[in-house]
């Protein structure tokens, strides 16, 4: 009886550890977060379909995790190692705590770990799938002995939403940034957009290789996506080329139909004063005429009343 008592303490005992080594382990690895200079950190709808964030190949990647010692008070946390591991079976991790020189943490006190590295080629890490990771945090005591560790896997990150890792190759970074570009100008500058039908033609002609060149990047082909997309934007260039052309020569044509206009008008105005002026000297004419009338009638007045009478 007494041995049954004790194997099932024990056994108490045993879960009671258990669920005070396991429990904890979720909640002080606070979080972390992806720095930039990522390609994208946000829902793709291109390729991948889920929440990624995306790094170039060559390019380095950094991520900020905050840990928190939330242990039993007065314990003095010895951060000795902040990891990353992701599914292609290598792990980074962060050059601020190492055994030989570990991170102290008080009780309460949180800190930034940042882990970088550079992101391998898609023969390491392919960039026809995402990946998955997990963190790790361990601890040491003062002789450099492991005491303890912690550790989150990837969509276990407090807050929404959970981004899985992707690795970008050089043409697939060009492609999404091309096309990128190409929706501003799309959405700023429609075909319909255009006062001249050849630039608006060649809007609409951007529309289709841009639309192919999407095509092509879902199933995979980056490269041929790149050509696409940048013969969009070849097309818009054109189009802008041949707007701002006509445009100038228009300008030039209203600018000409204006002066000649100005110019018939002053000649209409020349004309008219031309007229004013011959019908005022011939007015001036009439006006003297019946001056001179009206001084012969009344010579003609004075004379008969000053003639002899017979």
């Amino acid at each position: 009886m007494r041995k049954t008592l004790l194997m099932a303490f024990g056994l108490i005992l045993a879960v009671l550890l258990s669920t005070s080594t396991i429990s904890p382990a979720q909640a002080y690895i606070e979080g972390w977060d992806w720095l930039p200079p990522y390609v994208i950190r946000d829902y793709d709808d291109m390729f991948y379909h889920e929440y990624i964030v995306g790094y170039e190949v060559g390019s380095t990647a950094t991520l900020n995790v905050l840990v928190e010692n939330d242990l039993w008070p007065d314990f003095i946390m010895n951060v000795s190692a902040v990891i990353i591991g992701f599914d292609w079976n290598i792990n980074y991790s962060s050059d601020e705590a190492s055994v030989a020189n570990p991170a102290q943490l008080l009780h309460g006190e949180t800190h930034n770990f940042k882990i970088s590295f550079t992101v391998p080629g898609t023969t390491v890490a392919s960039n026809m799938w995402t990946h998955t990771y997990r963190i790790y945090v361990e601890w040491v005591d003062a002789t450099g002995e492991l005491i303890g560790s912690w550790d989150r896997d990837w969509d276990e990150k407090p807050g929404y939403p959970d981004y899985k890792f992707a690795v970008y190759s050089a043409d697939q970074t060009d492609a999404v940034d091309l096309y990128y570009e190409y929706q501003a100008l799309s959405s700023s500058y429609p075909p319909y957009s255009f006062d001249n039908i050849n630039a608006s033609l060649l809007a609409a002609q951007a529309g289709i290789q841009a639309t192919t060149g999407s095509t092509l990047y879902s199933r995979g082909d980056f490269a041929g996506a790149k050509t696409k997309i940048q013969t969009a934007l070849d097309l818009y260039d054109q189009a802008f080329t041949i707007e701002g052309d006509w445009g100038t020569t228009y300008q030039d044509a209203q600018l000409n139909v204006t002066k000649m206009e100005a110019e018939a008008a002053m000649k209409e105005a020349d004309a008219a004063m031309i007229t004013a002026n011959a019908t005022m000297t011939q007015s001036y004419a009439w006006l003297l005429f019946g001056v001179a009338a009206i001084l012969f009638s009344v010579a003609a007045v004075v004379y008969a009343i000053k003639k002899p009478k017979i």
